[in-house]
């Protein structure tokens, strides 16, 4: 994906809602916030990162696991296609 060998490409996920705070924000704010995340957990330094860019997706399935093993995303068919690769979850 990153045709530079010194290069990464990290891609971070914000969880929101159509309307929020994060979802009204501007591209480069979420960018700076991108930013100086990848600093505080160490991934990058100051003036590293090269790009950004940001992608809104609209009502996307949110995969979650809790201790009670009662997930949603079972409903949605994809429960079984992933016990395949993690048995764990079937």
């Amino acid at each position: 994906m990153v045709p530079d060998p010194d290069k990464a490409c990290y891609g971070l996920e914000y969880f929101c809602f159509e309307g929020d705070g994060l979802w009204e924000s501007k591209d480069e704010d979420l960018i700076e916030l991108a930013k100086r995340e990848l600093i505080q957990i160490g991934l990058s330094q100051e003036g590293d990162v090269v790009d950004g860019t940001v992608v809104r997706q609209k009502k996307r399935i949110q995969f979650t696991t809790t201790t009670t093993r009662s997930m949603s995303w079972r409903s949605a068919g994809v429960g079984h296609a992933l016990s395949e690769f993690a048995p764990c979850w079937s």
